[in-house]
């Protein structure tokens, strides 16, 4: 199936109508009807984000990324496991570096996100959203780069 045969199927598996979804992210029906068609071939990360989270669907459902190396990297034994369990070290120390920090303790049930402007508790279920959309969207948009790049070695 290609992209904008997927969005029609999880769009019609959920019973959302064209305007629903349109309205959801902020779009026209025109323009989901154009998605649909092909008529728009590629719409932009922002757009795509949207309808991943409108049709509660992951964003790789959405794109043409290889499952396999999302799994390899998600499976990567290379990464180091922060102390909440989720976050990898690497996306851990990039969220500090716009300056935020997730603290607290999985373990007894409570985590926080210390933010610029105050702290917010949250849950595991948020870091885990944020772990896999954040992976998914790298994986895209290392797939858009390579697919517009010159290849030169095997």
């Amino acid at each position: 199936m290609n992209r904008n045969e997927k969005i029609k199927y999880y769009r019609e598996k959920i019973n959302m109508s064209k305007s629903e979804l349109a309205r959801k992210i902020g779009v026209s029906p025109s323009y989901i009807t154009m998605l649909e068609n092909g008529d728009k071939k590629n719409p932009s990360m922002e757009i795509l984000l949207k309808l991943s989270n409108a049709l509660n669907v992951n964003i790789t459902e959405l794109t043409d990324i290889d499952d396999s190396f999302y799994k390899v990297l998600a499976n990567s034994e290379s990464k180091e496991i922060s102390k909440y369990g989720y976050l990898d070290y690497y996306l851990e120390q990039y969220i500090k570096s716009l300056g935020y920090e997730i603290t607290g303790d999985e373990s007894e049930g409570y985590l926080f996100i210390k933010a610029p402007d105050g702290t917010y508790e949250i849950t595991d279920k948020n870091i885990e959203e944020l772990e896999t959309t954040t992976k998914s969207f790298v994986l895209f948009k290392l797939q858009e780069i390579i697919k517009n790049s010159r290849k030169i070695g095997k």
